[in-house]
């Protein structure tokens, strides 16, 4: 904000701290996912190693206020995109 540059981060919770933009894996999700990573293996079907969680659903989360203070404007169809935006 002290450069006047609109950061985008990797952390939805940087969008609701005042980042721009924010774009990356829901979290929320994952953790609630992570109950079936530790079935042994028997239950899974297949033998092998660890299993790992990969992400599956992601969030777009815009910061309007960021946008406004800084003077940019966000295009329409990033908002319409956007998961959740911040007025």
């Amino acid at each position: 904000m002290n450069h006047g540059l609109g950061t985008i981060y990797p952390f939805p919770g940087a969008a609701r701290d005042g980042a721009m933009i924010a774009f990356g894996p829901d979290y929320v999700h994952m953790y609630r996912r992570v109950g079936s990573l530790h079935r042994p293996n028997s239950q899974r079907g297949k033998a092998g190693g660890p299993r790992r969680a990969q992400p599956t659903k992601f969030d777009l989360i815009v910061n309007l206020k960021t946008a406004r203070t800084l003077g940019l404007t966000i295009p329409p169809s990033l908002l319409q995109r956007a998961d959740h935006v911040i007025e």
